[in-house]
């Protein structure tokens, strides 16, 4: 559809396809991709703080045939998650704090903004929700 300059969401080519009666395109990941894949995804989720699509986007640059489901469904294995339930916010939010303050203290937060803590805690294997 880009050689002729038609933008078209991946959401409306599936759902054409279905009214047509073409079979739907299915990926399957081999182990050994499946864990390159999950190698990659955890340097940028972790390392470069990249969102799923960024983490999509850069996976497709390096020849890997993966969807959006795939990298969510990978970074959920890992224990990646983006959203959590009260309970664990609040013990969440308690290890965090002594992170913080142990980043204060020795790791020398108190020169960082904001952006730069979130960073710093997710090179650390800290996702926190901004």
């Amino acid at each position: 559809m880009k050689q002729y300059g038609i933008k078209t969401s991946e959401r409306t080519l599936k759902r054409r396809f279905q009214q047509w009666g073409l079979p739907p395109i299915i990926i399957h990941l081999d182990e050994e991709e499946e864990e390159a894949i999950r190698n990659k995804l955890e340097i940028y989720i972790t390392r470069d703080c990249h969102t799923d699509q960024e983490a999509l986007q850069h996976l497709l640059k390096d020849g890997h045939q993966v969807t959006l489901w795939h990298v969510q469904k990978l970074r959920k294995n890992l224990g990646y998650r983006r959203w959590r339930r009260q309970a664990e916010n609040q013990e969440l939010q308690e290890y965090i704090e002594q992170l913080i303050r142990y980043g204060l203290d020795y790791a020398g937060l108190r020169s960082y903004g904001r952006d730069l803590v979130y960073t710093w805690l997710r090179r650390h294997h800290h996702l926190y929700a901004r």
